[in-house]
């Protein structure tokens, strides 16, 4: 699947949430967002532009592939995702195949659906690359 991503910055939260409910879109998430980004000890992911990522949302948990196809106001990713029933297991699987935790990301995120789009406001509580 592809996915296109534009970012908005500096908007104001309360009122593009209650634009998106005035237009009914349909609230799926409110919590804490949790992501781990692996690579090789070499960057071989980095350097070709490819995201590996496992990340915690409430109680469901994804790992995620992502291929930069485009860069631009919005950047286009060939994905591939796929939820795991246990963080900590995948995260062990992940490590034992030689992967590395290289950036750790923590944000409050609220995500909406709203037609065929997902919406994500998010509020970035901490982020740093581990050493």
């Amino acid at each position: 699947m592809n996915e296109v991503e534009v970012k908005i910055l500096g908007i104001n939260r309360k009122t593009v949430e209650q634009r998106l409910k005035k237009l009914g879109a349909k609230k799926l998430f409110d919590g804490i967002s949790h992501s781990l980004f692996y690579d090789y000890e070499d960057e071989q992911l980095r350097k070709l532009k490819q995201t590996l990522r496992l990340r915690q949302e409430g109680k469901t948990a994804t790992l995620t592939f992502k291929q930069n196809i485009r860069n631009g106001p919005a950047r286009v990713f060939k994905e591939h995702k796929i939820v795991v029933s246990d963080f900590a297991a995948a995260k062990a699987l992940l490590e034992s195949l030689g992967c590395t935790p290289w950036w750790v990301m923590k944000k409050h995120r609220t995500m909406y659906r709203f037609k065929d789009c997902i919406v994500q406001i998010d509020k970035h509580l901490d982020a740093h690359r581990f050493i």
